[in-house]
């Protein structure tokens, strides 16, 4: 699986990504330290114990990153999230949330399978 395909296969913009970035090389390294991003954890913890401020940081924290490397799916949907706990409420995060969450693990699995693969 090749980085082009990678962003096929999770809803990204490589077009896009690659006429912003360096080389192919930077944006590889971008993705392997996706993994270890813990904005989606912050979100996801914040949700749990209800604690707003905390969602709101971990979902716009989120929705940068994606906005940044052309992550366009986890983008929209953390985008949404993000404008709805801007509020200072939950009112209407739940299904957002969900999406959210399967978008993210969805990029988490195509960037493993990515990584295991070789080009």
């Amino acid at each position: 699986m090749t980085v082009k395909e990678c962003y096929m296969e999770f809803g990204g913009d490589y077009k896009d990504v690659m006429a912003r970035m360096p080389d192919e090389e930077f944006v590889a390294e971008f993705l392997q330290e996706f993994l270890e991003d813990e904005s989606f954890l912050i979100l996801q913890k914040a949700m749990k114990s209800k604690s707003v401020a905390s969602a709101f940081r971990g979902a716009h924290s989120l929705k940068g990153i994606c906005q940044n490397f052309g992550y366009t799916k986890l983008y929209e949907s953390s985008s949404i999230l993000t404008e709805l706990l801007r509020a200072g409420s939950f009112t209407g995060t739940e299904e957002p949330m969900r999406q959210v969450s399967e978008d993210y693990q969805l990029m988490i699995r195509t960037i493993k399978k990515w990584m295991s693969t070789d080009e």
